[in-house]
């Protein structure tokens, strides 16, 4: 087993950002695979992935070295990376990070819920009551009382969209979502759509319930397409009737993309 190369400071620094500024598994599996050895390289992202989830971020370089298959030959490849130019000329570049404002919501059928609110913190959307009330004693039984059906709609946030940045052509590498949600069960989010002007680029199935706190999520596109109109965040949300007085609501803060430009590959024309 090689020895694993010894960084000062600095050096220890580069190496934990190269694990900790990555947003998927596969970015994380690119930062392996750039060191030209890509034997085994899935597995040991994921597992590198699942310690930092459970760590928050990498603080030490002995908490990479604990993962299995993070081994002496690994170290020093990664390490070896870091004497190269930092952005090399092929390199993806962050052009811009745009965010608006939640009050900027748009809703496809607000007449689904039972108030829309627009406010300094955001647009609030209350779900609808029951009706009948359900009674106190037995607030969770919506079907035996024929109120089953939630409030459904599409969400939209429009995002200020450059088509060229430098001289560049852009894509969008990351979404970005800022949101709280009532401590009433229950609401969801169950899809996130990217649309650029008609046509959509990016669609992912997701499960975020109630958490009872604020969620910042950052929810990375493995493609990258050429944006030629308007950007779009579109998201599916559910919320289940409420007993009065304690409304069911979701509340959006904001939203926002990160635009890049460049890359090993081409951008996908649409």
């Amino acid at each position: 087993m090689k020895e694993f190369i010894t960084l000062d400071s600095q050096g220890s620094q580069q190496l934990l950002d190269k694990f900790n500024r990555p947003y998927t598994t596969e970015e994380i599996l690119a930062v392996l695979d750039s060191t030209g050895d890509d034997s085994l390289h899935h597995n040991l992202a994921k597992a590198i992935m699942q310690r930092r989830s459970t760590l928050g971020s990498f603080t030490d370089i002995d908490q990479l070295k604990e993962i299995d298959g993070f081994n002496g030959q690994v170290y020093n490849r990664v390490v070896s990376s870091l004497i190269q130019p930092s952005f090399p000329v092929n390199e993806e570049k962050l052009e811009q990070v745009v965010w608006v404002h939640g009050s900027s919501l748009q809703i496809e059928h607000p007449d689904h819920y039972s108030n829309i609110v627009r406010k300094a913190t955001g647009t609030r959307i209350t779900g609808t009551e029951y009706d009948p009330p359900v009674p106190n004693n037995n607030p969770f039984l919506p079907e035996a009382q024929g109120q089953s059906r939630p409030s459904i709609s599409n969400v939209f946030f429009s995002i200020p969209t450059p088509i060229f940045q430098s001289g560049n052509r852009v894509a969008v590498r990351t979404i970005l979502l800022n949101f709280i949600e009532s401590d009433v069960f229950p609401h969801w989010v169950t899809e996130v759509s990217l649309w650029d002007g008609h046509i959509r680029i990016f669609k992912q199935a997701v499960g975020w319930f109630r958490t009872d706190k604020h969620r910042n999520v950052r929810i990375g596109i493995p493609s990258r397409h050429q944006i030629n109109y308007g950007i779009v965040i579109s998201l599916k949300v559910g919320i289940w009737p409420h007993n009065p007085p304690t409304p069911n609501w979701i509340e959006f803060a904001a939203a926002g993309v990160e635009f890049v430009s460049g890359g090993g590959g081409q951008l996908i024309a649409q």
